[in-house]
């Protein structure tokens, strides 16, 4: 009895960890999206090139999570695979493969379909 609630609580742990990791990793998208809301909103002109934008911070803070995107989309999937694994049913994973997938998806979407052109722009 012990042992099952132990065997349920790590899988429990680990579902919701991948959620988390996969949130995490599309956190650039959010900061990239705040960067452009700032560059628009502030009293200077929009920048021609990001490094030109007056929020240098916000821009290497966005950068440093970009290159961070990989790793966690990694780890998720790695959690969701022990998850699965510990489990020994797809069926109880099945909602968190899901919804990280379709976080991770997201940011992939965003580099690939680069929607106002601001993607690029943050890039230059």
């Amino acid at each position: 009895m012990l042992a099952q609630i132990a065997m349920l609580m790590k899988t429990t742990i680990l579902r919701w960890s991948s959620v988390i990791a996969a949130a995490l990793s599309a956190t650039w998208v959010i900061l990239l999206a705040a960067v452009v809301l700032r560059c628009k909103l502030s009293a200077q002109p929009f920048p021609v090139l990001a490094k030109f934008s007056p929020f240098h911070e916000h821009l290497m803070l966005t950068d440093r999570w970009l290159r961070l995107f990989p790793l966690f989309a990694l780890v998720a999937v790695v959690l969701i695979c022990a998850a699965w694994y510990w489990e020994r049913s797809f069926r109880s994973v099945r909602a968190v493969a899901i919804a990280s997938a379709v976080i991770v998806l997201s940011s992939l979407l965003v580099i690939l379909l680069n929607p106002g052109g601001y993607f690029s722009w943050f890039l230059s």
